[in-house]
């Protein structure tokens, strides 16, 4: 019997795959080559749960003497705060990653280019991370036989991380593109962001703030984004060909 978690994860997905590559055929000039790293992102959230954060918590909780299994109202506030930051510096850093070797750093050459690469990788990881929650779910065998209704909220948060870790990655791709100090700016600012955003999970799970108050908080992270990465491309440098920026 499959858990009724897969159909709202195929809904968020088909909506947000369908958007990108609305916003790739009429804002980038074509699917090519930014389809490929939608694909190359959907990879990653595989590559860096199961073997970079997975290990490095785990190293980290016996480096501490932080019993496994532990409630979190007996864990060390070190160790909670490594949790809270765990993700944001893992993830930025590898959903980053293809736009610093070849064949993504040829597309360092102009702000728009860096755009929509950073934007295509950060779609595909999020999409990727639907189904890594979904398959982490769904293998559990838990959530048999609930009503479908009881992952709406996962549908809900799912659709506002989506576009988050596309502006994220964009925000730090950008950084690379303009260079010197702000390839490790634009990295941090990405972290940053994504810090907050998770902060309201880790408020709620630690009982601090409600479910809605997370998601709100979220939104807000949302709006901040893009604020920011306007900005950051608006200042970016742009080629001495100003012809240069009309290439697909």
């Amino acid at each position: 019997m499959i858990s009724t978690i897969v159909p709202l994860a195929v809904i968020v997905t088909s909506l947000w795959l369908a958007a990108a590559l609305f916003l790739l055929r009429r804002k980038a000039g074509g699917f090519f080559p930014y389809v490929w790293f939608i694909l190359a992102g959907a990879l990653l959230p595989v590559v860096v749960n199961l073997y970079l954060k997975a290990p490095f918590i785990r190293w980290l909780a016996q480096a501490g003497g932080v019993p496994p299994g532990q409630g979190l109202a007996g864990t060390p506030l070190w160790f909670l705060i490594a949790l809270w930051l765990v993700s944001p510096v893992f993830e930025e850093a590898i959903k980053s990653a293809p736009g610093v070797f070849p064949p993504g750093s040829r597309l360092l050459d102009t702000p728009r280019h860096a755009l929509w690469m950073g934007l295509s990788l950060g779609f595909g990881f999020g999409l990727g991370e639907v189904w890594y929650i979904t398959w982490s779910v769904a293998a559990s065998g838990l959530t048999i036989g609930l009503p479908w209704t009881a992952f709406t909220g996962f549908a809900l948060e799912r659709a506002l991380v989506v576009p988050c870790h596309a502006m994220m990655t964009a925000i730090a791709v950008l950084g690379f593109q303009r260079r010197g100090g702000w390839a490790v700016w634009g990295y941090l600012i990405a972290v940053g962001l994504h810090a907050l955003i998770n902060a309201g999970a880790f408020l709620a799970q630690l009982g601090q703030v409600s479910m809605l108050a997370a998601e709100w908080i979220v939104v807000g992270g949302l709006g901040l984004m893009a604020f920011l990465l306007a900005r950051i491309y608006r200042r970016s440098p742009r080629p001495a060909n100003p012809a240069g920026e009309n290439q697909p």
